[in-house]
């Protein structure tokens, strides 16, 4: 038995069974399923496959690994350029790849308006605005920076 006889089988017993919005939904499916011929589907070898899967992974690996990172939480230490203690939040540039506290924060990235920072603490990681710092009981406060 072909496919397309099974299809219509299938397709008669179930079409009795539904309502009104099913049944469109069914004609739409039936409709895009036939007009599809066999030999428009272009099969692939498993060598070209693979070289697909390959390049896929390459054009979106650095983005996957860039995702995965920025979402890791806080884990505590100390400021990188300072050496406080960071109990539970510190400012994470992703630009620097390193930890600050408020002060040493506020002190480089005055300067560097365009490095992504991120509060990070033991729940999140937010993205912060280039204005945006931090007092010294981490209340946000919005500073002016020179471009």
């Amino acid at each position: 038995m072909h496919i397309r006889e099974l299809f219509s089988i299938c397709y008669f017993f179930v079409l009795e069974e539904l309502d009104e919005t099913d049944r469109e939904l069914i004609e739409n499916l039936k409709s895009d399923f036939m007009g599809v011929s066999m030999n428009s589907i272009v099969t692939k070898t498993w060598q070209e496959r693979q070289a697909d899967h390959r390049q896929d992974w390459e054009n979106n690996r650095a983005i996957i690994f860039e995702s995965y990172v920025s979402n890791q939480p806080f884990i505590r230490s100390g400021c990188d350029r300072c050496q406080k203690v960071l109990d539970s939040i510190a400012i994470r540039c992703m630009t620097c790849k390193m930890h600050f506290c408020n002060d040493c924060d506020y002190v480089l990235h005055s300067l560097l308006p365009f490095h992504r920072r991120y509060l990070a603490s033991l729940e999140i990681l937010q993205p912060l605005k280039p204005s945006e710092f931090f007092d010294q009981d981490f209340c946000r406060i919005m500073k002016g920076i020179l471009l």
